[in-house]
């Protein structure tokens, strides 16, 4: 859809057009007027279900208490070429520690009707979802996918890849990182250091190096994979099986 009005004449698309191509992915086109310039409008598509949303606060520029449901592709495009060239000129001239992890860029900065920054509303316009600047790298096993769910889980993000830095492309700290070690060594066990996850930030390295210095992790993993997912009940049905002939 978006090709298609980038290609349209005068750059300008008949609103039942939109409807129509909306229908052919299975979706619902709402027309509403755009909050800034009275000859643009804003189109909110949905599958006919708002989960009681407001239509009107899905146009970027929502009302407090109400969640973002529209999204900016052509801003989440610039964002991902613009964040690692800023932050290289940053990195000439600023220690490793204090070159931001996430970059965010914006049309314009909130204010309040007195002219200063609106922190509240610059805060709740930040994704807390950062914007890949790399492509997505899947897990390649079940040790790298229980490295990489952790990961998720203590930064708050719905996915991590392999080759994804907890630092410096995730935004973790010390604080977080020690959340992330416990939560592996209730995994994996106790003999999980620390400072590895400081030497190998990425799950593919960090995989590789635990599975060197703890034998049998990937096993603990991959048991761990399968079962993580099964309900109590089952989980208990499955205990209770009878274990297998043994070898005399």
């Amino acid at each position: 859809m978006i090709q298609a009005a980038d290609q349209a004449a005068d750059g300008a698309m008949d609103p039942g057009q939109i409807a129509e191509m909306a229908r052919g992915y299975g979706l619902q086109a709402d027309l509403l007027p755009n909050r800034e310039s009275p000859d643009h409008f804003d189109v909110v598509l949905h599958r006919g279900e708002t989960n009681g949303y407001s239509l009107d606060a899905a146009q970027p520029g929502n009302r407090a208490g109400h969640p973002v449901l529209s999204s900016e592709p052509t801003l989440r495009a610039l964002t991902a070429r613009l964040s690692p060239v800023l932050r290289e000129w940053l990195s000439e001239s600023l220690p490793a520690v204090m070159c931001p992890a996430h970059i965010t860029v914006l049309d314009r900065m909130p204010t309040l009707s007195s002219g200063k920054t609106d922190y509240v509303s610059l805060t709740r316009n930040v994704p807390h979802e950062p914007v890949r600047e790399t492509r997505f790298e899947a897990p390649g096993d079940a040790l790298e996918q229980v490295i990489a769910d952790v990961f998720a889980s203590v930064l708050g993000l719905t996915q991590v890849g392999a080759s994804d830095d907890f630092f410096a492309a995730l935004g973790g700290h010390s604080l977080l990182a020690t959340q992330a070690v416990a939560r592996l060594r209730e995994i994996l066990g106790d003999d999980l250091p620390l400072r590895l996850l400081f030497e190998f930030p990425k799950p593919a390295d960090l995989a590789s190096r635990i599975d060197a210095q703890m034998p049998g992790a990937r096993d603990i993993a991959e048991a761990y994979q399968a079962t993580k997912d099964l309900d109590e009940a089952a989980l208990d049905a499955l205990l209770a099986q009878p274990e297998g002939p043994k070898d005399e």
